[in-house]
């Protein structure tokens, strides 16, 4: 790869001049973001969250909403194990989420910047 190209767009413009241009630290929050919202069962999780008046529900109604949604008929330990060590702290790492270990619940942050890539993924899939 020449050098140029390290420094320039396909166009030949500047990169930091390009419209095309992430910065490196914004770019590392979207593969986050990407990642966090690449599972269906953190996408069901965000949607369940989204849709409560004030964003918080408890660790036990979401194990519900996840075995209610399973097609893979999991146990609900099953479904708890995977929800307290895989998919919240995804979701608490990229922010998207605060969970309260000692009330055990789960507050969704609205306006996080995930909420838009979130609802381009569900018009998507319901096209």
């Amino acid at each position: 790869m020449p050098v140029a190209s390290i420094f320039f767009d396909e166009v030949g413009m500047p990169m930091s001049e390009s419209p095309y241009h992430i910065a490196r630290g914004s770019e590392d929050e979207l593969d986050k973001s990407l990642r966090a919202l690449a599972h269906s069962t953190r996408r069901r999780l965000l949607q369940r969250l989204s849709r409560e008046n004030d964003n918080i529900a408890t660790i036990d109604e979401l194990c519900d909403t996840l075995l209610t949604d399973d097609p893979e008929k999991l146990t609900s330990d099953d479904v708890k194990i995977a929800l307290l060590h895989r998919h919240l702290p995804m979701l608490s790492d990229v922010g998207v989420v605060d969970i309260d270990w000692e009330r055990e619940t789960v507050r969704y942050q609205d306006g996080h910047r995930i909420d838009s890539l979130l609802g381009q993924l569900l018009a998507s899939a319901e096209a």
